[in-house]
């Protein structure tokens, strides 16, 4: 009885999953195991700040190396913050993906 309401419990959150942007990874007994940000591709996580933190770096150090021969720098520095920005955005995104899934999840387990 138990594992046949876990498995329409399940098939209600596989039919959430498309529009939410949300990838089931797999159900593992009563788990339901998801990810935000593999379907749209704009995966934002601690690790991807720090790449992003480090290119920042980078573009700083190459803009002041162009300033000192005598270049302008503002490209890279728009260029790194538009990177973070393109971060926040897709984190942003992320957020809401994962917000919408766990609203309908609630919704789609009272029914």
């Amino acid at each position: 009885k138990v594992m046949t309401f876990l498995n329409d419990l399940f098939q209600v959150f596989d039919s959430l999953c498309d529009a939410c942007n949300v990838y089931k990874i797999e159900t593992v007994g009563d788990c339901y195991v998801a990810s935000v940000g593999v379907v749209t591709g704009e995966v934002s996580s601690m690790e991807l700040s720090g790449s992003l933190q480090s290119s920042l770096a980078d573009a700083e150090a190459k803009a002041s190396q162009s300033e000192s021969e005598g270049e302008s720098a503002s490209g890279w520095r728009v260029s790194g913050l538009q990177q973070m920005s393109m971060a926040r955005t897709a984190a942003a995104l992320n957020a809401r993906d994962l917000l919408c899934f766990a609203k309908a999840m609630i919704r789609g387990s009272r029914q």
